[in-house]
């Protein structure tokens, strides 16, 4: 067993799953958390705590006592909303000797906030979908400013589509349509900012805004794009971003500032340990950036259900 200690926060989902199933083969120390105690291999976890919503404010206390009283080495954020907490100084000062591989809250709001997010990839040259006027030209699509993955973005197809979701929608912004298909780029940026790899796959199928089918591309023009990201320095630990081709160019319509939700498998598969990586990163190791290449295109992905079943007491 690797003396490592890795935290899992937010175990029980799609990425905790197999971030367990990974690193657990690898020969880690795991302890999970989760606002559930039925949760998918949980028997493999070494260690298990239901917590509070991350949102809490008695959240980051209740961590730092987790990882005080488990000895933990490195902490995994894994959702969208655990990153609004880990990327916040003040609790990091909390979590003692505890390694992680985060960008700081400033940079992390601003490209989790799709507005803001569109604006600093602008501002690097790089191509982003037009926002809407008051003149829609249909189809178009409403996300909300805010958000994870594909939740609540609707593709409003009439002026019928507009008024009723108009309504139910919160801060929310109108963009232009895109047609072809839906790419996502995987990659893992160092403490300096210095991208250590990326791969880019299509997205067969989804479920949930997760992919469950992905097949590795080879996409040289994107270098270009992870330059851009790199010449911020600010970019830092695994995030993930969505295009589709517009007028020649790689046009991004979505950033994430986390694993990736659905399609990390192939990306580890195809040779980008990404949770490997992160571990190395965060704990000062050197680590040889891995470039994607034209052997790995065509190499799919094909994700499925799996039962797991626990007695009454394995759940307490």
């Amino acid at each position: 067993m690797n003396r490592t200690k890795v935290l899992i926060t937010s175990a029980g989902g799609l990425v905790g799953t197999y971030l367990t199933k990974h690193l657990k083969a690898k020969g880690y120390t795991l302890v999970g958390t989760d606002m559930s105690s039925v949760i998918p291999k949980r028997d493999m976890l070494d260690g298990f705590y239901i917590t509070c919503a991350s949102a809490a404010p008695e959240y980051p206390d209740v961590i730092a006592e987790i990882v005080k009283k488990e000895q933990i080495d490195v902490i995994i954020p894994v959702s969208s909303y655990d990153m609004n907490i880990f990327t916040d100084a003040a609790v990091l000062n909390k979590l003692g000797d505890a390694k992680l591989l985060v960008m700081d809250k400033e940079m992390h709001f601003t490209l989790h906030d799709k507005n803001s997010c569109g604006e600093f990839l602008a501002s690097l040259g790089l191509c982003t979908p037009q926002i809407m006027g008051e003149k829609l030209t249909y189809p178009c699509i409403m996300k909300p400013d805010k958000s994870s993955g594909s939740k609540n973005v609707v593709v409003l197809k009439d002026e019928e589509d507009y008024r009723y979701w108009k309504k139910r929608a919160g801060g929310c912004t109108i963009y232009e349509y895109l047609e072809g298909d839906e790419f996502t780029v995987d990659c893992i940026f160092d403490k300096n900012g210095r991208c250590a790899g990326y791969n880019p796959r299509k997205r067969v199928k989804t479920n949930g805004g997760g992919a469950v089918v992905s097949t590795c591309v080879y996409e040289p023009r994107l270098d270009a794009v992870i330059a851009a990201l790199e010449s911020t320095g600010r970019i830092k630990g695994p995030v993930n971003f969505q295009y589709k081709e517009k007028d020649g160019k790689l046009c991004i319509f979505d950033f994430n500032t986390r694993l990736p939700s659905g399609g990390l498998p192939v990306s580890v598969k195809a040779g980008l340990d990404i949770p490997q990586l992160i571990i190395d990163i965060a704990m000062d190791k050197y680590v040889t950036p891995w470039h994607h290449t034209q052997e790995t295109a065509g190499l799919t992905m094909v994700r499925y259900y799996e039962e797991s079943f626990f007695a009454d007491e394995d759940l307490h």
